[in-house]
C-alpha cells in the first residue's frame, strides 16, 4: 500500500494521528479513535522504504523456493 496519493496531507495526518493518540491516553478520545491511530501508524512503517526492502526480500525467497521444490532451478 502507498501513501503518496495524500501528498501533503501526510505531515498533517500524522500530527493529527499523534494528537489523537495523546488525547486517547488522557482519557479524553474514545479508545476507536486510538485503534484508528494505531492502523495509521502500521500503515505508515509498512511504506518505509526498509520494511518494503524486508517483503520483496521474503517474497522472493519464496518464489526460489518453490522453484527448487518444483525442481526447475
Amino acid at each position: 500500500m502507498n501513501l503518496d496519493h495524500l501528498g501533503g496531507a501526510k505531515p498533517f495526518v500524522d500530527a493529527t494521528s499523534i494528537g489523537v493518540l495523546l488525547a486517547s491516553i488522557d482519557g479524553a478520545m474514545p479508545s476507536i479513535a486510538a485503534l484508528f491511530t494505531a492502523i495509521w501508524a502500521v500503515l505508515r512503517v509498512y511504506e518505509t522504504v526498509t520494511v518494503q526492502a524486508l517483503v520483496r526480500r521474503r517474497r522472493l525467497a519464496r518464489r526460489l523456493a518453490r522453484r527448487r521444490a518444483r525442481g526447475s532451478l
